[in-house]
C-alpha cells in the first residue's frame, strides 16, 4: 500500500501507534519519498533511533520524526519537551505536533476529545526549545468535523497563531549558539 501512496502523496506519515512496524517502515522508505514517524506515545525518544535505523537502512534519506506527547495515565498526554531535543540528537530533524499533543482519549465516551485551548501554548513551547516544523490539524469549523474536531485549530486563528510562533522563532534563534 506504500507505493501506491507515494504516486499521490509528497510525504508518507506513520501514526504513532504503527511506529514499529518494521515492514511498514521498510516499505514506505523504500517509495522514495519523504517519511514522518510519529513517536509512539509508548516509546521514549531515544527508542526512535530504531525506527531511524530501519528507514535509513532501506534507502529513506530524507525523514521527520514527530512528537505528540506520552501517557500520562488514562486518557491523558503530556508533552516532555525535553523529547525534541533527545530526538533532534539522533540527526533527524522533528515535528511537533500541536494538535494531537491536546487529545484526550476516550474523553467523550465514545470518542476522543481534546483541550484546543492549548494547542498555541504547546506549540510556543516547541518553539522554544527548537522544533524544527509544527503539525497543525485545522478545519473551518472544527466542532463540525468529522475526527478530531476537539484539538483542532480553527481555521480562521490559524495564520495569526502561525504568525506570533514565527515571532517567537526570531527570537529564540537570536538567543541560539552557533
Amino acid at each position: 500500500q506504500a507505493e501506491p501512496a507515494a504516486q499521490v502523496c509528497d510525504l508518507l506519515q506513520i501514526p504513532a501507534f504503527l511506529c514499529r512496524q518494521t515492514d511498514l517502515l521498510v516499505a514506505a522508505a523504500q517509495t522514495g519519498r519523504p517519511v514522518h514517524v510519529k513517536k509512539g506515545q509508548f516509546l521514549a525518544p531515544g527508542d526512535m533511533a530504531h525506527v531511524v535505523g530501519k528507514l535509513e537502512a532501506s534507502g529513506c534519506r530524507d525523514l521527520l520524526l514527530g512528537e505528540r506527547g506520552t501517557f500520562f495515565g488514562y486518557g491523558r498526554l503530556v508533552n516532555d519537551m525535553r523529547a525534541i531535543v533527545q530526538m533532534q540528537a539522533l540527526g533527524v530533524p522533528v515535528v511537533f505536533d500541536a494538535t494531537h499533543s491536546v487529545q484526550e482519549p476516550g474523553s467523550l465516551g465514545g470518542a476522543t476529545g481534546g483541550n484546543r485551548a492549548m494547542v498555541e501554548p504547546l506549540a510556543r513551547a516547541a518553539v522554544a526549545v527548537g522544533a524544527d516544523a509544527l503539525f497543525f490539524e485545522t478545519h473551518p469549523d472544527p466542532d463540525h468535523a468529522l475526527s478530531d474536531g476537539p484539538n483542532m485549530l480553527p481555521l480562521a486563528q490559524l495564520e495569526p497563531v502561525l504568525r506570533r510562533l514565527l515571532a517567537l522563532r526570531a527570537v529564540v534563534e537570536s538567543f541560539t549558539p552557533g
